[in-house]
């Protein structure tokens, strides 16, 4: 698919031919890694190890150790016919990725399943602030949803809402007000006391925060609503400052927002929300520009799934 580098990072919800991971059974996508049948003897020789070594004895743990290397040799060798397998069906198929990441997809065990933090810890902190930025980061998050827009005065400003009301104790329009009036406003504030003061952060302040780690970030565009003259240069061209193009998925509800961002950065990957059924979400995205789909979950069922 146009638009995908050599070098973009496997994950984004694939499977090992580079489609979808829904058009996967999920049963098909999960690694047969350990059986059942070796649980069950595993946890039997652990029982009997304990027996043993309750009783002094050092044999059942050197039985158990070699049992436990020669299975791991067995599954190692299985794992490595079906990648072979697997590379022999890619070589014969047609992908939208390149081989190396869809190769790269299988090795890493099939599943590209990643935990994304919507706008950040938000279920635990206030959401799109840089505490649950934060907090995501330390509870282990693959990525970050966030959401931008843009301030009166131009700044690229993480918020979901066009108002303030609603997660902070301002009020108004976001694009009424400047960046020194938004650094004022608390967005814990509907919190009840739980945190202190947090302000409506930039994207630059959220860029300081992750360049340095391996997160992946989803700028969800937020010009839906309000047409925000001259935010995607504005975002492509912070992103490019913080060389973190290959960490970025852009998404949105307005879909000629994606549809620039596809001409002043096409090295970086694209998404289109949508909450319709659309007909033939698939060709529609490629036509279009947009590597993913991100549907609304009420919409998704197998005769959606392209």
């Amino acid at each position: 698919m146009p638009g995908v580098p050599e070098s973009f990072p496997p994950h984004f919800f694939a499977n090992a031919a580079g489609e979808p991971l829904a058009r996967v059974p999920l049963a098909e996508t999960i690694p047969r890694i350990v059986s059942a049948p070796f649980l069950s003897f595993l946890a039997a020789k652990v029982f009997r190890v304990l027996r043993d070594a309750a009783k002094g004895s050092a044999f059942g743990i050197r039985k158990l150790l070699k049992k436990l290397e020669q299975n791991f040799y067995r599954l190692r060798h299985s794992r490595r016919e079906r990648c072979e397998e697997k590379e022999e069906t890619l070589s014969q198929s047609e992908s939208p990725f390149p081989r190396s990441v869809a190769r790269t997809i299988w090795k890493r065990g099939v599943i590209m399943t990643k935990v994304i933090a919507h706008r950040g810890f938000s279920g635990e902190y206030p959401e799109n602030t840089l505490l649950a930025f934060r907090k995501a980061i330390e509870a282990g998050c693959d990525g970050i949803e966030l959401d931008v827009q843009l301030s009166g005065d131009g700044e690229i400003m993480i918020m979901h809402d066009e108002r303030l009301d609603r997660t902070t104790d301002g009020s108004g329009l976001l694009r009424e007000h400047t960046l020194e009036q938004l650094r004022s406003v608390n967005a814990a504030a509907r919190w009840e006391g739980r945190f202190p003061q947090e302000p409506v952060p930039t994207l630059r302040d959220y860029f300081e925060l992750v360049k340095d780690s391996a997160v992946l970030t989803n700028i969800e565009l937020k010009n839906s609503v309000f047409w925000y003259e001259g935010m995607e240069e504005k975002v492509v061209a912070l992103i490019r400052e913080y060389r973190l193009e290959d960490r970025i998925l852009f998404s949105s509800f307005n879909h000629e927002s994606i549809a620039l961002c596809r001409s002043l950065a096409p090295e970086i990957p694209r998404a289109f929300l949508y909450d319709c059924r659309l007909i033939d979400s698939a060709a529609y995205a490629k036509s279009n520009g947009a590597q993913y789909l991100h549907p609304a979950y009420h919409n998704v069922d197998a005769e959606a799934v392209p």
